[in-house]
């Protein structure tokens, strides 16, 4: 949790340039419904929209680097751990 909060500062601050499937959405829903009163989740999603891209299908995915949060923050951003 600590490291998906550094990155969503990074974000913040236009370090990098998140971005996010249309279906992360979707599972981010489901994954808290329990939890997250739906109006509260919606809130929460357009607070946090101005820091991401939703995009459809990853149509450069073979460009694209899969790292957990705290690989990529260690390659990219160590001072951030």
């Amino acid at each position: 949790m600590k490291e998906a909060h550094a990155i969503f500062r990074l974000a913040a601050n236009r370090c990098v340039d998140m971005q996010v499937s249309d279906l992360s959405i979707a599972n981010i829903k489901y994954s808290t419904r329990k939890t997250i009163p739906l109006q509260d989740f919606y809130k929460i999603m357009k607070l946090s929209r101005e820091f991401y891209s939703i995009v459809k299908d990853f149509a450069f995915a073979d460009t694209v680097e899969v790292l957990e949060p705290h690989d990529f923050l260690s390659k990219y951003f160590p001072e951030e751990l």
